[in-house]
C-alpha cells in the first residue's frame, strides 16, 4: 500500500495515526509527503518511527524551485489539455495567496510569496507548472494507492485532489459536518460529504438502510429546532471572545504579538525560508483592528450596524470569511460577496430588504469602505452580528449563501420543512 499524504501543523496528529493504522493492517505499506508547514515539523517527522515516512518534501523548498524555473508554456498548455481550462485556473483562484486579487471583501496579511506573485503574472503561471510538474512526477513514478490531504483551502492540496482524479487514485479529506463533532473523510476537493449523500440517495429508496438510526435523528432536528446550537467550535470562541475583550485581554494579546514580531523578524524557530510566513507587524495590527470593532460592536457603536430589523419581509445573507476555502475553493465565481449582495438586492421582489449581518471573525477586517458601501445600498439593512442568528433565520423569507456544503448551513433545521427555503447561488 503506497500513500500520499499533504502534511500540516493541523490534523498532524490525526494524519499519522492513518498513516500508522494502515501500516498495521498491510504491513510494509509506504508513506510519502509534501509538509506544509514551518521546517520544525520536519523534525518531528524525522523523530517517527512507525510509520516512517519513505520521502517527504519541505513545501516552501518547492515553492522557491518552482518560482526560480523559467515559464515553459507548451508544458502548461499540455496541462490545460489533460485537466481544463477551468482547473487550471481554479488552482490559482483556490489560494489566498496565489490568487490574492480575488480576495476582495477581507484583509490578507503579507507574506513573501504574495510578493512574488502578486504583480507577475508569470511567477504565478511558473509556480502552477511547477506544482504540476511535482504532482505529475509524483504520481507517475510512485503511483501512490491513495492520496490524503489534510485540508483543502489553497492551491498546492486542490492541484493534489484534482491530479488524483486525472490518474483515477483516490483522494480524500477530513471535512468537519458541523453537526455534533463529526467529521467526514470526503473523496473530492468540493467538501461535497459524498459518504452522507449517497447513504441518503439510497435511503430514500431503501429506508430500511437507516431505520435504527431515524429516532435519534428525528429527536435531533426537534431539539435543534427546539433550542438551536451553533457549532460547539463558535459556542467556545465568542465565550472566549467576549471574556477576553477587555484591555487587560488585549495588552496580554499585544505583549504576545510584539513577542511574536521579533521572534519572525529573527527567525522564529521553523520560520526561515517559509514564503507563506505572515507578517508580524501585520498580525499585530489585526488584532488590535479585530479588538477594536469588535468591542464597538458588543457595545452597539459601529456606525453602520443596526440593532434591529425593523418590521419588514426580508432575506438573509451572512457574510462568509474572506479568505477562506468556502469561497475560494468551493465557489471560485463568487469570490467577491459585495457583486453577490448587489445581485441579490436587485433582483428581490418589491417590498423586500435584504439583511446582510457580518460573521464575526472578520470585525475589522474588512477593506476600507466596505461595510458603508453595503450599508448605502437601497433596501439593505447590515445588522449587528453578534445579533441571533437563528431568530435571523427563522423570520427570514429566504436564506441566501454561497455555494457550500449543505452541512454547514443549518438553516433547513431551524423551520418545518415546507417553509426551510436555502435559495443557493
Amino acid at each position: 500500500m503506497r500513500v500520499f499524504f499533504l502534511l500540516g501543523h493541523t490534523f498532524f496528529e490525526q494524519s499519522i495515526s492513518i498513516a500508522k493504522e494502515i501500516n498495521q493492517q498491510i504491513p510494509n505499506s509506504e508513506f510519502r509527503a509534501i509538509v506544509a508547514a514551518r521546517s520544525n515539523l520536519m523534525d518531528e517527522l524525522d523523530k517517527i518511527k512507525d510509520p516512517e515516512f519513505s520521502n517527504y518534501d519541505w513545501l516552501s523548498g518547492l515553492e522557491r524551485k518552482w518560482l526560480e524555473t523559467p515559464l515553459d508554456m507548451d508544458k502548461l498548455k499540455d496541462y490545460e489539455k489533460k485537466l481544463g481550462t477551468n482547473i487550471i485556473r481554479r488552482i490559482i483562484t483556490a489560494d489566498r495567496e496565489i490568487g490574492v486579487g480575488f480576495v476582495s471583501g477581507g484583509i490578507v496579511e503579507r507574506t513573501e510569496l504574495i510578493k512574488l506573485t502578486k504583480n507577475n503574472d508569470d511567477a504565478r503561471w511558473r509556480y502552477v507548472v511547477g506544482l504540476l510538474d511535482y504532482l505529475f512526477t509524483e504520481y507517475e513514478n510512485h503511483r501512490p494507492d491513495a492520496i490524503f490531504a489534510y485540508c483543502v483551502a489553497g492551491s498546492v492540496a486542490f492541484a493534489m485532489g484534482e491530479v488524483a482524479h486525472y490518474f483515477g487514485i483516490p483522494f480524500t479529506q477530513p471535512v468537519i459536518a458541523r453537526i455534533k463533532h463529526c467529521c467526514i473523510m470526503d473523496d473530492n476537493n468540493y467538501w461535497s460529504m459524498r459518504p452522507v449523500t449517497d447513504l441518503f440517495d439510497k435511503a430514500l429508496k431503501n429506508p430500511s438502510l437507516v431505520a435504527d438510526k431515524m429516532d435519534e435523528a428525528k429527536q435531533f432536528i426537534q431539539d435543534f429546532r427546539e433550542r438551536p446550537i451553533a457549532p460547539q467550535d463558535t459556542v467556545s470562541w465568542i465565550k472566549e471572545l467576549k471574556q477576553n475583550n477587555s484591555y487587560l485581554g488585549i495588552m496580554k494579546t499585544l505583549a504576545k504579538d510584539l513577542v511574536r514580531c521579533v521572534a519572525i523578524k529573527l527567525g522564529l524557530e521553523g520560520t526561515k525560508g517559509v514564503l507563506r510566513q505572515r507578517n508580524g507587524l501585520d498580525i499585530l495590527k489585526k488584532n488590535l483592528l479585530y479588538f477594536y470593532y469588535t468591542r464597538k460592536a458588543l457595545n452597539n457603536k459601529v456606525k453602520f450596524f443596526h440593532n434591529e430589523i425593523g418590521n419588514y419581509e426580508y432575506i438573509y445573507f451572512p457574510l462568509h470569511v474572506d479568505p477562506e476555502a468556502s469561497t475560494m475553493v468551493l465557489a471560485d465565481m463568487f469570490t467577491d460577496q459585495m457583486s453577490v449582495i448587489e445581485s441579490i438586492a436587485r433582483a428581490m421582489p418589491v417590498g423586500m430588504r435584504l439583511v446582510v449581518k457580518e460573521h464575526i471573525p472578520c470585525l475589522g477586517l474588512r477593506p476600507k469602505g466596505f461595510y458603508k458601501r453595503i450599508a448605502n445600498m437601497p433596501d439593505v439593512i447590515l445588522v449587528n452580528p453578534f445579533l441571533d442568528n437563528f431568530k435571523i433565520m427563522q423570520e427570514a423569507k429566504l436564506v441566501c449563501t454561497i455555494p457550500e456544503p449543505l452541512a454547514g448551513n443549518h438553516s433547513f433545521l431551524v423551520r418545518p420543512p415546507l417553509l426551510s427555503v436555502t435559495y443557493i447561488i
